[in-house]
């Protein structure tokens, strides 16, 4: 009877060190969690839920820890006192895209339109692991629009748009040129080793006084842009409506 009773505890713990073993294993590539983080255009304090979580403080930027990747309905508030009560509004009600292992930030606008302002991987990519897919941290997010997987590049890097700092800079090269065709040089030179984001591309078209010269370098930044699917705002640096024909019928000449 003792014999049975230590067998049947070996036994036991045998079982147990092996679910322990697989439970490991099973553990062993935990899901990397991503952050997201939303602010209105001008900065004001405001309150945001997301997939039914209410964030009742007034904060001019809300900052999610550990988000799952996938979808998420996410709703922005706008608090205002009446006369005789604060009353909460909705002034926004969507679905954004969350991608794997990233932090991005949002930024609502005037048109309370929700735009991607930047995005940044978390961990670097695995060029040994060919066969996963992985959501690319900077294709932009598209309302109701989930990016579908992309295989991993074979140049193996991530494609970054210029930072805010050397930016800056480009602008100021720019603007102390004395003449147009050197202005078009420069940004062409800077264009020929990085890449900006439509909104960027929209700025850099602002320096430059005639029409001709914003459609030139609309032209140029295209492929060179981070998120050619948010290209339309370049459209507001034009005066004509004409230019901004001619530069979809050169777009169109690209697909």
């Amino acid at each position: 009877m003792k014999r049975q009773i230590l067998l049947s505890a070996a036994i036991l713990f045998v079982s147990f060190v092996s679910f322990g073993q697989v439970r490991y294993q099973s553990n062993a590539a935990p899901v990397v969690l991503s952050n997201v983080n939303v602010r209105m255009e001008n900065n004001i304090p405001f309150q945001m839920s997301m997939d039914g979580i209410n964030y009742l403080t007034n904060l001019s930027v809300h900052q999610l820890k550990q988000v799952n990747p996938g979808n998420h309905s996410i709703q922005i508030f706008r608090t205002y006192f009446n006369g005789y009560r604060y009353v909460r509004q909705l002034i926004l009600s969507t679905t954004i895209v969350v991608p794997y292992a990233t932090e991005q930030s949002l930024v609502l606008d005037r048109y309370n339109r929700l735009n991607l302002e930047h995005q940044i991987a978390l961990i670097e990519p695995q060029p040994d692991h060919q066969n996963t897919a992985y959501y690319d941290p900077y294709e932009p997010y598209q309302q109701y629009n989930t990016p579908a997987p992309r295989p991993m590049p074979d140049h193996n890097c991530w494609i970054r748009q210029m930072n805010d700092a050397a930016f800056t800079q480009l602008l100021g090269v720019i603007d102390r040129a004395s003449f147009e065709s050197s202005k078009i040089e420069i940004a062409k030179q800077a264009l020929r080793s990085n890449y900006l984001t439509s909104r960027q591309v929209a700025t850099l078209m602002q320096a430059f006084s005639f029409e001709s010269s914003k459609l030139e370098i609309a032209k140029c930044s295209f492929n060179k842009t981070v998120d050619k699917n948010n290209y339309y705002v370049v459209n507001d640096a034009f005066y004509f409506s004409s230019s901004i024909s001619a530069l979809q019928e050169y777009i169109s000449t690209l697909s």
